[in-house]
């Protein structure tokens, strides 16, 4: 009976120990995902007002772009997603050199797509899926970890 209660403690404790670092991890990813969703949709929508109306070079239109990306998902996910009130300037900082991080990785994605003839645009939105997959792992391991 003993033994039961032990193995019953056992499986309670590693449920809890898992339940504790998966559901966190699940909620900042979704959140992050629909901040993300949200700034691609800055980011795609001044990239085309830049590239396709003002008839800006491709990529000055992409940093421009992914700057402004960049800015107002540091804003969101600090608050939302992180819950970050602390060392708000170091935060940003190092967010946003995880940013441009992601902007070398977008420019490049870029290029192959000119290289290869590829629609710009699609390949606009391919990159930024692909470099915000990346930049998660990266801004919730560095620029929002518990000690800065």
């Amino acid at each position: 009976c003993l033994l039961i209660k032990e193995v019953n403690f056992m499986k309670a404790t590693r449920h809890s120990l898992i339940s504790s670092m998966i559901f966190p991890f699940i909620r900042q990813a979704t959140s992050y995902a629909i901040i993300g969703m949200f700034s691609a949709g800055i980011d795609t929508f001044i990239f085309i007002g830049l590239f396709k109306c003002l008839l800006w070079n491709q990529y000055w239109a992409n940093a421009i772009s992914v700057s402004f990306g960049i800015i107002c998902s540091f804003f969101l996910n600090r608050r939302l997603t992180f819950k970050a009130t602390d060392h708000t300037l170091k935060r940003f900082f190092l967010f946003y050199g995880t940013g441009l991080f992601g902007l070398s990785i977008s420019q490049l994605i870029l290029w192959l797509g000119n290289i290869l003839s590829l629609n710009t645009l699609l390949v606009k939105i391919f990159s930024v899926f692909f470099v915000a997959a990346i930049q998660f792992f990266i801004n919730r391991g560095i620029a929002f970890r518990k000690k800065v």
